[in-house]
């Protein structure tokens, strides 16, 4: 049986009221819907329900939304914008103990699978060290130079290389430089920062703890999917590393100290030099493969 009941009284009497009925419908002992004069709001078994479940976002995510990682059959794989020709949801960690992240799987390399936290503060992609040993990034004797990672915190000795490629579910990035810190945190194993993202437009679903991402359709004219902006920093980067290493053993030579401990620095700051002209080397000729214009590697 559903009864609707219709009240008008003083406001003390409705608030006595409505505070009896909603304890009865919560017990089960009365299906109620509360209706009064003067913008009282009414209460249904529907209402009731919902209110009293908390904020267990676990539970109002869809049966159809799969695994962490995995994309969505929902509202957010039919809904496109106009300007985006790929979207995508996954679901993300949203704890790093009691602190509040958005971690997300990552595949590196087409076969590293890493737990990776989104990071707008950062622009780089950064990976831990850990990480990086179990690659074999740190084994291997090319390929990588001493840089110095800078953020709100201040600045840190770090490593800059170059990744093959990053992948977040349908999103890939190839050529991705990344910068190896020491470890930050046990919870994930590195950072993906704005660089990553710069092409795609971002929703973040706390409730049902899905990230969404939308390709912009701009970004498949444009040579390896990066703007000017992205190219012309890199070129930078690396020239101005490769600058810094050779002013480096110029002023090695100029130095009058112990043979043995000068003979080591030497050798050092030119194998640093050689490294960095490689990574120079990479970046070019990729930059030649997908026709990226003369004047977008200014350095």
């Amino acid at each position: 049986m559903y009864v609707d009941i219709i009240i008008t009284m003083s406001r003390p009497s409705i608030m006595v009221l409505t505070v009896t009925l909603i304890f009865l419908a919560l017990t089960g002992a009365l299906p109620v819907s509360v209706h009064a004069e003067g913008n009282v709001p009414y209460f249904t078994n529907e209402d009731l329900q919902r209110y009293s479940r908390g904020g267990d976002a676990e539970r109002d995510i869809p049966e159809r939304a799969t695994e962490q990682g995995q994309e969505t059959t929902g509202d957010y794989a039919r809904e496109k914008d106009e300007t985006s020709v790929n979207r995508f949801a996954i679901r993300y960690r949203a704890f790093e103990g009691s602190t509040r992240r958005i971690i997300i799987p990552v595949t590196i390399n087409g076969q590293y699978t890493a737990e990776m936290a989104i990071d707008t503060g950062a622009s780089d992609v950064i990976i831990f060290e850990r990480l990086a040993k179990k690659m074999g990034i740190l084994g291997k004797d090319e390929g990588s130079v001493l840089w110095q990672a800078a953020g709100i915190g201040g600045t840190t000795p770090a490593i800059l290389t170059i990744l093959d490629s990053v992948s977040v579910k349908d999103a890939t990035e190839e050529m991705v430089p990344v910068i190896i810190t020491k470890d930050l945190s046990r919870e994930f194993d590195g950072l993906i920062g704005l660089d990553f993202m710069a092409h795609y437009s971002i929703r973040i679903d706390n409730r049902k703890r899905l990230i969404v991402f939308e390709e912009n359709r701009e970004a498949l004219n444009l040579p390896g999917g990066r703007d000017v902006h992205w190219w012309r920093k890199n070129f930078r980067r690396f020239s101005s590393l490769r600058r810094a290493w050779s002013d480096y053993i110029e002023y090695l030579n100029s130095l009058s100290i112990d043979e043995r401990r000068l003979s080591e620095l030497k050798r050092f700051a030119r194998k640093q030099l050689e490294e960095s002209e490689r990574l120079f080397y990479r970046l070019n000729s990729y930059a030649s493969d997908v026709g990226v214009p003369m004047q977008w590697r200014q350095y």
